[in-house]
């Protein structure tokens, strides 16, 4: 969908008696309730390093072992992604609510400081691939895309799992309920 237009709210199923709006305003709170972890996804291309906060990322196959993230079809992430290839996706703690607002918005700040790669003013490591993850990651997943799904407003990366890493044992990884966030729907 392109920016500013308008777009399709759907058919209200005749049992509702709601506006269009109101219908949509109740879909939404429905799909914002599903439980869904958060996390952050790092990708590099010709554009640099890139970091996103997404819910939508999950695993889709048990053999081989593939994941699946959502991403708007139209940001730097995705042409990131579409021309590596590639990306990781990072568990935070639970306590890790303010590093993930800090990815909600587009990125600003890239820059290196004694060889340390620094995000917003994060401590940030690479995968041997080039994508960056925050340090105080709990767990890492890297994956190597096998299809490209267009979705309409976002793309769908499936991917195989290369590799994965528990950082920090014992921690309860960082949900959606756990926030105030809640995108989609």
């Amino acid at each position: 969908m392109e920016k500013g237009a308008k777009r399709e709210l759907g058919r209200v199923p005749e049992r509702m008696s709601a506006s269009p709006e109101e219908y949509d305003r109740l879909r939404r709170r429905v799909l914002w309730s599903l439980p869904s972890g958060l996390y952050l996804l790092g990708s590099s291309g010709a554009a640099g390093p890139h970091v996103m906060s997404t819910s939508w990322f999950t695993q889709v196959a048990t053999e081989p072992k593939l994941v699946a993230a959502g991403v708007e079809a139209d940001s730097l992430t995705a042409a990131n992604i579409q021309a590596s290839g590639h990306y990781v996706i990072a568990l935070l703690a639970q306590e890790s609510r303010v590093l993930v607002r800090k990815f909600a918005k587009r990125v600003q700040r890239v820059e290196s400081a004694g060889g340390e790669l620094l995000i917003e003013g994060v401590a940030f490591g690479s995968t041997g691939d080039g994508d960056p993850y925050p340090l105080e990651a709990i767990a890492l997943v890297e994956a190597q895309v096998s299809r490209r799904i267009e979705l309409g407003s976002h793309v769908l990366f499936v991917a195989e799992v290369t590799d994965a890493a528990v950082l920090r044992d014992g921690e309860r990884a960082l949900a959606m309920s756990d926030t105030r966030l809640n995108y989609g729907g």
